[in-house]
Order: structure tokens, then sequence, then C-alpha cells
């Protein structure tokens, strides 16, 4: 994900966190896990009796977040895919590379890597690499 992909995510993320915030409508739901060092949040839309979103975090013993997943709710499909992020760290527990991949909507699988993102140690943007 190049600089404009990574701020217009951020852009978008402000949005919604502002527009949840505004609307009394919504409720997030969260569960978290500490045996599988999962949280997960569910956003319902209590006018509309539906869920809206989830969000799964997974992370190791270290407290290192090792995976965002991201779905949107089908009324008829259920859970669809949207965002996948993948976070390894070097041997110092420092990020190092992040890995995006999205939903194949065609095959409903999710997408092999389309974004790599390499940290260096002093958290500087090393390189990024786009696949398609």
């Amino acid at each position: 994900m190049n600089a404009t992909g990574l701020i217009t995510a951020l852009v978008s993320f402000l949005v919604t966190i502002n527009m949840f915030s505004q609307n009394n409508n919504l409720t997030v739901f969260s569960n978290h896990n500490e045996e599988t060092f999962t949280k997960e949040y569910i956003v319902y839309d209590n006018a509309e009796s539906i869920a809206l979103s989830k969000t799964i975090y997974q992370y190791d013993g270290s407290g290192n977040r090792m995976s965002k997943t991201s779905y949107i709710w089908n009324a008829e499909k259920g859970w669809i895919g949207s965002q996948l992020y993948e976070y390894g760290y070097n041997n110092d527990n420092q990020l190092s590379i992040i890995v995006y991949n999205s939903w194949d909507k065609l095959n409903n699988r999710w997408n092999k890597a389309e974004d790599i993102t390499h940290i260096d140690r002093d958290d500087k943007l090393l390189a990024e690499k786009q696949i398609k």
C-alpha cells in the first residue's frame, strides 16, 4: 500500500470512528479471549437490528499483534471478508513487516499478499512492495 493508500485508509478509519461516536444507534460488542490471545469487536446497528462489521485481532504470547481481520455483514451470506493484515516481528520483538490481503469475492477466499511493508529497527519505512 503506497503512502496515498495509507493516508486514505487512515482518513476512512477516522471518519468511521467519528460516525460511530455520533450515532447512538450503534453498539460495539467486544469479546476478549485471553487463552487464544484474541480480541473481537462487532459493530451492531440497533435501529436496523443488524450487525454491520466485525474485526478480529490475534496476538502472540508476548502481546504482539499478529493479525487484524475485518469482515462486513451480508444478510444473505453472513460475514464476508474485507481486509486481512498480518504482522511480523524481528528477534528484538519489534514490528518488521506488515502484509495486506483483500477478500476475493468471486472465489470467497483471501487473495495472496497484495502489499508488503518492511520496517527497519528505527521504525522507519525500509521498503514497500505492491504485488499484483
